[in-house]
């Protein structure tokens, strides 16, 4: 039986974890209900996507050209046949993906940080500039952090790969990992060395094949047929990401998270708990030098940056840790209010001269792209498939977001972006006024 404080601090901390998600999701809810632009470019295909796997959810696990894997698309389908609001049941599968993340980060810092560790954790996860601002999209970013703290957790409690039933749990995750998103190997590669390193004997190499290759059974279906397809060129962006990121990271994880962060990489070490550094500093190095050309691509480190922040928290004396955990709960608020609100505004950090936060205020515009196809369905009469060029490539107005609502109102268009030589095929041409994008 465990002691009795355990229990109590324990349920403490389930409601200290669990009420800040509640928070998060009803400030998310309000910000989604009063925000009305229509979804940027990425966003708009996962929502068209979405929409086609509640339809028919066979094709859109075997659509080849699809540019990301079906998991997320097809969770938030098997949602909307429930709840008929497509960009609600996305937002849902987001919401419920950073609870999970919570939870798994929550466990994973009690396991290598002590009990104190857990709650301070789970809050710098959830509440990191990043964090928020990819919560407010439909994005497998914030799912992507969460199957990277549960497969970190997963691999924490295997005993260095040596325990047998958490093979197939290994796997498991490995796969739905993969389904997320492809860069999930990015952030969990790592630490699946190190702890094949440490233990260097047969059982623990056994029982990682094991979950490679259920992981590889769960993935490959949909990873095989792409296989043979062209390989992407490598964007030249990527090359001089560095300087960017070593900028960005600070307001990407908040001031207090990075500086905490720092104080548990050298706690982590005296401890001798290179699992949390090697989770953290290596997928980083990757990500600095070059592997990724998005901002996004830090979001995954979150958790393993955020358990190092909760043992920089846990190591204080008892009074000093309940006002550092209470420091971390207004930084959150704060953090949650710059981002969701612009309140305070986004004001530059000292030396690096970069926004504390990248405000995304709800907006209220109405870029009016159900009106336009309503406009050329009148005009046209119906009857036939109609091929409409958008040529604006704005975030809020573009051939990605006008083919989105033409699929989610069921017209017989064809959307297509602008025409490289002629208007040849073309039934209906779409411009703006102001600024058209790229």
């Amino acid at each position: 039986m465990p002691p009795r404080h355990h229990t109590g601090a324990t349920r403490r901390d389930v409601a200290l974890v669990g009420g800040a998600w509640l928070a998060l999701v009803v400030v998310l809810a309000v910000w989604f209900a009063i925000d009305r632009r229509p979804p940027a470019w990425e966003d708009a295909g996962r929502l068209e996507r979405a929409l086609r796997c509640a339809d028919d959810k066979s094709n859109a696990l075997l659509d080849r050209g699809a540019p990301e894997p079906p998991l997320l698309a097809c969770a938030a389908g098997a949602v909307y046949r429930l709840y008929p609001s497509d960009a609600a049941a996305a937002h849902a599968i987001v919401l419920l993906a950073l609870g999970v993340g919570m939870a798994a980060t929550y466990l994973l810092a009690r396991d290598l940080g002590g009990v104190a560790a857990g709650v301070p954790a789970a809050w710098t996860m959830a509440t990191a500039p990043l964090m928020i601002h990819s919560a407010l999209t439909v994005g497998p970013d914030v799912p992507l952090a969460a199957s990277v703290a549960v497969t970190l957790l997963a691999l924490s409690r295997s005993d260095r790969l040596t325990r047998i039933g958490m093979s197939p749990v290994v796997g498991l995750l490995f796969g739905t990992g993969m389904l997320v998103k492809p860069a999930f190997a990015l952030y969990v590669a790592a630490p699946v060395v190190w702890l094949l390193a440490l233990e260097r004997s047969g059982r623990a190499a056994l029982n990682l094949v094991v979950a490679i290759v259920i992981g590889a059974a769960i993935s490959l279906p949909w990873y095989g047929p792409r296989m043979l397809l062209p390989a992407a060129t490598a964007s030249p962006a990527v090359r001089s990401a560095a300087g960017h990121y070593v900028a960005a990271i600070v307001p990407q994880l908040g001031v207090l998270t990075a500086v905490l962060m720092v104080v548990g990489i050298g706690l982590a070490a005296l401890r001798a708990r290179g699992f949390a550094i090697v989770a953290l500093v290596l997928p980083l190095a990757l990500v600095v030098l070059g592997a990724a050309d998005r901002a996004t691509a830090v979001l995954p480190l979150l958790p393993a940056a955020a358990v190092l922040a909760g043992m920089a928290i846990a190591a204080l004396p008892g009074p000093a840790r309940l006002t550092g955990l209470v420091a971390v709960a207004l930084v959150s608020a704060v953090q949650v209010s710059g981002v969701t609100w612009g309140v305070p505004p986004a004001t530059a950090l000292p030396v690096l001269d970069v926004p504390w936060v990248v405000a995304s205020p709800p907006s209220r515009d109405d870029w009016r792209q159900r009106d336009v196809l309503r406009t050329i369905t009148n005009d046209s009469g119906g009857g036939r498939t109609l091929t409409v060029a958008v040529v604006p490539d704005h975030a809020a107005f573009s051939a990605s977001n006008v083919r989105y609502y033409a699929h989610r109102d069921r017209l017989p268009f064809r959307v297509v972006p602008a025409w490289e030589t002629g208007p040849i095929g073309v039934d209906y041409v779409v411009l703006k006024t102001g600024e058209v994008g790229s």
